[in-house]
């Protein structure tokens, strides 16, 4: 049997502590009353004396009306109509007290006649209105509930907890979507502490609607707490969105209660509680693998999903479930078998089918993949998303693209999310990107989904849109409503902080190896000397999904050198250039500047370069104190008006170490280094040099804020190499001291 609480109590005072001194205080300027209007007042006093305070009021006013003058007869009307507003309390207070013993046991008649007493005696509390609508909802007049809901529910003071009601009860009378709009506007009303409590009660109406991305829509902004009503829900949305076309028992949508309590205010404050939910016996087991899935325990969820769908065969989502955990365990002859059970005893289910395609085309058994693939767009149960899928399976990319392009014309409510997904699958990114948008204008984009939005809108080269979904990610995520780990959400700050480069500059003085600063060789290949680079760069259309086009110049001066090379200002030259990094996924560089001769021993030419780097650990990690870090950079050149070749080559590994307290910026970075370096222009020296070696970097990164990483750095670097092969250059101390902004 439901409890109902005994929700509202009068704490003011009672009539027996209003007194009243009504002879006393006339002002020495009064005249005395008389004639009618002393007739009057005494029987307004006389009145007031039997608790007759209606009667009171009415006689004060016409005495008041015959004698102005007279406060004692305005302090009579206040005090008689102070005590008429307290007793109508005291009377509101009981009949609605006795409106929830009514409840408790279960006399609903006598509880909807003494709640409708209460809102008589002051019909300006919502608390007594609340009270009236759980009466009239117990004893089965849902309508006439939807009626005292409504009247609550005003353009001006429109009450959360009413629109609440009315959306349960029209949940309750099959009216879906007018119930949706009430739990939605009254989300949108509601102040923090009603939010859970309608998010809930909301959800609970979607999954009785077999609706469980709208329930996770509304369960978002719970995530991240230790809210176990919210994680059970969810769970069952989780399961539930996998149960298309499977028959299988509705959730029952369980009314919520809503009850208040006023003090001697009148000022009402209500706690929402949501009704229970009901699950199947498999549920808490599916529950268990959904989680070690998430996880990446595949093995558990695996097992935990069979033992589900041992207890709930009939459930075709657990079968799904456990044919996804064994494929991901990748344990293929298990899942595919798994598979043709589940489409045995439920026939040709699509999702089944593309689940045993997908499995048959890792075994290599193609044809009867293509057979599955086939098998599905024919399938009785077919959804947009299967069918999709299928034609992109069967290579008819076209199709699929026609399919989606006719399904995002008029999509069903609510579902732009999923047409997103289906046309990245089917490599679409322009599609895709626009869905996403309209999923967020229409409010259904998940805190998920933005994080997918925001790469989408990067590979489109939409860098501005990226970085605000980027940003609402990082928002997100400190929120708790996105579980990411601090390693994710320093990624996402990496991304949105190279998206928005647009310009930089660099620079570097160097103790031999130049080259290796991977800015240019200067004309000639300084044996032992002390070089200066320092270079500005501008992209004019910024990262354009990981390609880019940079236009930079450069000023270079050798500072000291060996026996008779040029040195200082005689050795000053800039170069203007271009170049393009071509590839999303490669690294590579090709470049071509003009050299301007500065000083009387440099000269102009044209050089084109080509270069490669491959890093790994080399930016900050987020929560570790040290990690594998490696470094391959190489660069080839030419001169062509003076012929010269160059190339150069440098690679580094070893391990990363933060240093200082947590969050520090400063990493020292130990490694072994070889290098190797060819130039056709020496004469007197070997062309080639290669050598091998111990050093160290010192790098402190700065310049990053809430929704960016550092995006510049000092880096030192000290190096000692033994010669290998060629020439000497290869031995000795290569030292290096750079910036970055």
């Amino acid at each position: 049997m439901r409890k109902y609480p005994v929700s509202l109590r009068f704490l003011g005072s009672s009539l027996a502590a209003v007194t009243l001194l009504v002879a006393t205080g006339a002002g020495a300027a009064e005249r005395p009353l008389s004639g009618q209007a002393y007739r009057i007042a005494d029987e307004a006093y006389k009145a007031f004396a039997q608790g007759e305070y209606d009667v009171a009021a009415a006689k004060a006013r016409e005495a008041i009306r015959l004698r102005p003058d007279v406060a004692r007869l305005r302090d009579l009307l206040q005090k008689a109509e102070l005590a008429r507003r307290t007793m109508q309390a005291q009377l509101a207070f009981n009949a609605s007290a006795a409106s929830y013993q009514a409840l408790e046991r279960r006399d609903f008649a006598q509880a909807v006649e003494l709640a409708r007493k209460a809102v008589d005696y002051l019909p300006a509390v919502p608390a007594f209105r609340i009270a009236l609508i759980n009466a009239l909802v117990a004893a089965g007049e849902l309508e006439q509930a939807e009626q005292a809901a409504s009247d609550m529910i005003k353009p001006d003071t429109s009450s959360s907890e009413a629109l609440l009601l009315r959306g349960a009860i029209r949940q309750q009378r099959g009216a879906v979507e007018s119930a949706q709009t009430d739990f939605d506007q009254a989300l949108s009303s509601a102040g923090p502490a009603a939010q859970r409590g309608i998010r809930l009660v909301a959800a609970d109406a979607a999954l009785a609607n077999g609706d469980p991305q709208r329930a996770l829509r509304l369960l978002e902004p719970l995530q991240g707490r230790e809210d176990k009503e919210a994680a059970a829900r969810r769970a069952l949305a989780t399961i539930m969105r996998g149960r298309s076309g499977t028959s299988h028992a509705a959730l029952a949508f369980s009314f919520p209660l809503v009850s208040c309590t006023s003090g001697p205010d009148l000022v009402s404050a209500c706690d929402i509680n949501p009704g229970a939910t009901s699950a199947d016996p498999g549920f808490m087991l599916a529950d268990q693998a959904y989680r070690a899935f998430a996880d990446k325990n595949y093995a558990l969820a695996s097992s935990k999903a069979g033992e589900a769908t041992q207890l709930s065969p009939r459930d075709l989502s657990y079968r799904r479930l456990q044919v996804q955990a064994l494929s991901a365990q990748g344990s293929l002859a298990e899942a595919e078998q798994a598979a043709n059970a589940a489409l045995a005893d439920f026939g040709n289910d699509a999702d089944m089918l593309l689940a045993r395609a997908d499995i048959r085309k890792r075994r290599g058994n193609l044809d009867a993949a293509q057979a599955d693939y086939a098998a599905v767009l024919s399938a009785p149960d077919k959804t947009t998303r299967t069918e999709i899928s299928a034609l992109i399976g069967l290579g008819r990319k076209e199709d699929a693209r026609a399919r989606l392009a006719a399904a995002a014309s008029s999509p069903e409510k609510g579902s732009e999310l999923e047409l997103a997904y289906l046309a990245l699958q089917a490599g679409d990114n322009q599609d895709a990107l626009e869905l996403f948008n309209r999923a967020e204008a229409q409010g259904t984009l998940t805190d998920a989904a933005r994080h997918d939005a925001a790469y989408t809108a990067a590979r489109q080269g939409r860098n501005e849109q990226a970085i605000g979904y980027l940003n609402r990610t990082v928002d997100a995520a400190q929120a708790g409503r996105l579980t990411l780990d601090a390693q994710q959400v320093y990624d996402v700050r990496r991304e949105s902080a190279d998206l928005e480069r647009r310009w930089g500059m660099r620079a570097t003085l160097s103790d031999r190896g130049v080259a290796a600063a991977g800015i240019g060789v200067p004309r000639g290949g300084t044996i032992d000397g002390k070089d200066i680079a320092a270079e500005v760069y501008w992209r004019p259309f910024g990262l354009q999904n990981g390609a880019l086009v940079e236009v930079y110049g450069r000023v270079n001066e050798t500072l000291s050198g060996g026996s008779g090379v040029p040195t200082g200002s005689a050795t000053a030259q800039a170069a203007l250039g271009a170049r393009v990094k071509p590839f999303s996924e490669v690294n590579a560089i090709l470049a071509l500047e003009r050299l301007v001769p500065l000083g009387d021993a440099t000269s102009g030419d044209w050089l084109a370069r080509a270069g490669f780097s491959s890093d790994a650990g080399l930016d900050l990690h987020a929560e570790q104190t040290s990690w594998l870090s490696t470094h391959v950079y190489a660069e080839a050149g030419h001169y062509f008006q003076h012929p010269q070749s160059y190339a150069t080559l440098e690679g580094q590994l070893g391990r990363s170490y933060r240093l200082g307290e947590s969050g520090s910026t400063l990493v020292l970075f130990p490694h072994l280094v070889m290098g190797a370096d060819y130039d056709s222009g020496l004469i007197e020296h070997d062309k080639k040099a290669i050598g091998s070696g111990i050093g160290t970097n010192m790098r402190y990164w700065f310049r990053q804020d809430y929704y960016n990483a550092p995006r510049s750095y000092f880096d030192l670097s000290l190096q000692y190499r033994w010669r290998i092969a060629g020439d000497k250059r290869a031995e000795g101390w290569f030292i290096r001291l750079s910036a970055s902004y």
